[in-house]
């Protein structure tokens, strides 16, 4: 990561001795990153309380030694999501998407998707009267950029071509959905009705800002619940301990 100032989320910090704050953060230009912010407990001037988990801030980036974690600067706020922390229940929305992102996305990876996904997930939580549906959106999207979209337009098994006609069900050993005649549902292997299937392409396909807009009813609503968090649990090496505090 170079020396220069940029547009970063942070994600979290932990207190590293008497003043100094370790930084997790993720940018556009360079993905997820650690920096040490020395002297952020103390300081009035330089980070101005900006270093914060959920803020969206203009980071200042120093390297010292080869070898050595950057450091930070100073940092400006830009967006602090105020509304976030207004209410529990959308601060433990905003931690499962934090969580969900340093799974997914290890110290150096990550790109100008996540990062814009990211911030608007924060923005429209933070805002939204209705936010219920921003995490299942975020994690949806979030999983295929970590390469992880769900194969849903023909059977994993026979690859006959899913026309939207009948139950299908998901596999998530295979990434994907197959056909009634391939396989049958059972607790491990959700099945998914049409309009279910169709609201999953819909929300790959649409940005944010209108997938978190859709109507699902409840039968579509909970079986997406089911195939979303089988595949979770498949593809992370690591459970994500906040989604617990969404069920």
């Amino acid at each position: 990561m170079k020396d220069g100032i940029y547009q970063a989320i942070i994600l979290r910090t932990q207190e590293l001795g008497e003043s100094d704050l370790l930084v997790s953060f993720i940018t556009p230009e360079w993905g997820r990153k650690k920096a040490i912010a020395k002297g952020a407990k103390k300081s009035k001037k330089r980070f101005v309380n900006a270093l914060a988990s959920f803020y969206h801030v203009n980071i200042e980036i120093m390297n010292p030694k080869k070898g050595k974690l950057p450091l930070v600067s100073s940092a400006r706020l830009i967006n602090s999501y105020r509304g976030l922390t207004q209410e529990y229940k959308r601060v433990c929305i905003a931690s499962f998407i934090i969580e969900l992102t340093e799974t997914l996305f290890p110290i150096g990876a990550g790109d100008k998707r996540i990062f814009n996904l990211l911030r608007e997930s924060l923005n429209s939580l933070s805002k939204d009267d209705n936010y219920h549906l921003i995490p299942i959106v975020f994690e949806i999207k979030a999983m295929a950029i970590g390469g992880f979209r769900i194969n849903i337009d023909e059977c994993s098994i026979c690859k006959r071509i899913y026309t939207g006609k009948g139950r299908a069900i998901f596999r998530a050993d295979r990434g994907g959905i197959v056909c009634m005649g391939c396989d049958k549902e059972s607790q491990n292997k959700p099945g998914m009705e049409p309009e279910t299937v169709k609201l999953l392409k819909m929300i790959y396909d649409f940005p944010f800002n209108q997938a978190k807009e859709l109507r699902l009813s409840k039968s579509a609503y909970d079986e997406l619940i089911e195939v979303i968090k089988a595949h979770r649990d498949y593809r992370l090496e690591l459970p994500i301990r906040t989604w617990k505090y969404l069920e």
